[in-house]
C-alpha cells in the first residue's frame, strides 16, 4: 500500500506533467498464467534504452499482486497498473523495487519493467530477475501475519512487523554503517549506506526467511530501501529542514497539500535586466539526485497561493523535466555550476543549490556506494555477527 508521501508526490508530478519514467517501446506484452501448482514465476530478461517489457497477469479481487525486482543496474524499474489503462497501483520509481498490492477489481493487470529515462536516453542495457506471484490476503506478508518474528529483538523494539510511524538506526559501534539494499534480502544491492541515529519513514516491514526486513525512507535524503529490521528503534518525526538562504516559511505554495521534506527560497531572475530575487520553493526528495521540486513566483497576495508555479524533476542528480505550472512542459537549459545548478527556462533564471536535491546529510556523507571503494565499515545485515569489521560491503 502507498504512504502518503508517495501518495503526494505520484499525484503532484502526474498533475505537472512529468512522465515517471521513460517514454517506452514495448517489447511485447508476454501472459503471465500462475495456479495452485505454480503460485509464483520467475522471469530473467534483459532491457536496453527505452525498451519496456510487459507483464500481463490475471487475477481477482481482494488478491494479493506481490512483485519483486533484482536488477542489474539501479536505474532499472518496474510499475503495475491495470491493463484497460487505468491508475497506477505502483511506481516503482518512488516506491521501490518490492510490490504487495491488494488489487481493487478482478480483471487483468500489466507489470512494465523499464529504465529510467536518463539511462535510456544513455542507451543502458540491464539484465533482470523479476518475480511475479498471486495469492489470498492471508498469504500476504502483512503486519499481523508476521508477528512473532523470530528475528532478534530488544525491549525497545515494537512487536509488530509494522512498527512505528518513525525508526530510528541503532548500531552497536556508532563509527559503522547500516546497508540500504534495493530489496528485502542480502541478494539485493546496496542502494546506500546510514549513519547511526538518522531517523526513517517507515514504509513496512516483512519477513525474507527467518530476518525481518524494513522498507524506509530517509528523512533527509529521501534515500528509499532495506534494512535489517534488528539494527532499528523507534524513534520520532524529524522537524522541518530549510536548506537554503532566506525565509523558511514556504510562502506562496500551500504546504498542507504537499509533503515537503524541505522548504525555503531560491534565487530567481524572472525578467531579463532585473536584479534576482527570492523564490520560495518546496522538496520532495526520492533518494540521492533524485527530487521534485515546487517553486511559486513572487509576487504574491497575502495570504494567496501563487497562481504561477515551476515544476523541476531531478533525476540521478540531472534534471529531466520541466513544468510550468498549468501550461505544460517548458524547454529549458540546465547547468552544474559547482555546488548549484543554474536552470534557463523561457525569459526566467533559477538557481539552486545543490543541497536542495540531495539533502545536506545526503551530499556530506555521499549515499551513493561504491562497493569496492568505500571508507569505513558498514554493518554486516545477515543474521550472523552484527558488525563486519573491515569488510565495507556488509560482510556479504
Amino acid at each position: 500500500m502507498l504512504t502518503a508521501p508517495v501518495r503526494h508526490i505520484l499525484c503532484l508530478l502526474a498533475i505537472a506533467g512529468m512522465p515517471l519514467g521513460a517514454v517506452a517501446q514495448l517489447t511485447g506484452g508476454e501472459r503471465i498464467t500462475l495456479a495452485a501448482s505454480e503460485p509464483e514465476r520467475v522471469i530473467e530478461a534483459r532491457l536496453s534504452g527505452d525498451q519496456t517489457a510487459e507483464y500481463r497477469v490475471a487475477a481477482q479481487q481482494g488478491q494479493i499482486l506481490s512483485v519483486d525486482l533484482n536488477a542489474s543496474r539501479d536505474s532499472v524499474y518496474f510499475n503495475i497498473k491495470s491493463a484497460d489503462g487505468g491508475e497506477f497501483l505502483f511506481a516503482g520509481m518512488m516506491a521501490g523495487n518490492v510490490a504487495d498490492v491488494a488489487l481493487p477489481a478482478s480483471g487483468d493487470y500489466l507489470v512494465q519493467v523499464f529504465l529510467a529515462r536518463a539511462a535510456a536516453r544513455r542507451d543502458e542495457q540491464a539484465s533482470y530477475t523479476l518475480t511475479i506471484a498471486v495469492g489470498e490476503p492471508r498469504d500476504a506478508p502483512t503486519a499481523d501475519a508476521n508477528r512473532g518474528s523470530a528475528a532478534p529483538a530488544k525491549a525497545n523494539r515494537p512487536d509488530e512487523m509494522d512498527g512505528p510511524r518513525y525508526w530510528q538506526v541503532e548500531l552497536d559501534d556508532a563509527t559503522t554503517r547500516l546497508n540500504v539494499r534495493s530489496g528485502p534480502g542480502q541478494q539485493y544491492a546496496i542502494a546506500g549506506q546510514l549513519a547511526n541515529g538518522e531517523t526513517l519513514e517507515n514504509l513496512g516491514c516483512r519477513l525474507s526467511d527467518a530476518d525481518r526486513w524494513c522498507h524506509v525512507r530517509a528523512a533527509d535524503s529521501g534515500l528509499r530501501g532495506w534494512v535489517a529490521g534488528r539494527f532499528l528503534v523507534e524513534g520520532s518525526q524529524p522537524p522541518a529542514s530549510s536548506p537554503s538562504k532566506g525565509k523558511t516559511e514556504l510562502q506562496g505554495l500551500n504546504s498542507s497539500d504537499h509533503d515537503f521534506d524541505a522548504t525555503g527560497t531560491v534565487d530567481c531572475v524572472l525578467e531579463p535586466g532585473q536584479p534576482a530575487q527570492l523564490c520560495p520553493f518546496g522538496v520532495i526528495r526520492d533518494g540521492p539526485g533524485n527530487a521534485g521540486i515546487w517553486i511559486a513566483m513572487p509576487p504574491m497576495p497575502p495570504g494567496q497561493d501563487s497562481k504561477d508555479s515551476l515544476h523541476i524533476l531531478f533525476e540521478t542528480g540531472m534534471v529531466t523535466a520541466i513544468n510550468n505550472g498549468g501550461n505544460g512542459s517548458a524547454d529549458y537549459i540546465a547547468r552544474k555550476i559547482g555546488d548549484h545548478y543554474q536552470i534557463d527556462t523561457g525569459m526566467r533564471q533559477f538557481v539552486i543549490p545543490e543541497a536542495v536535491v540531495y539533502g545536506q546529510k545526503a551530499k556530506a556523507n555521499d549515499d551513493t556506494v561504491d562497493e569496492d571503494a568505500v571508507d569505513g565499515d558498514s554493518i554486516d545485515d545477515s543474521a550472523g555477527d552484527d558488525q563486519a569489521a573491515n569488510d565495507t560491503r556488509g560482510g556479504d
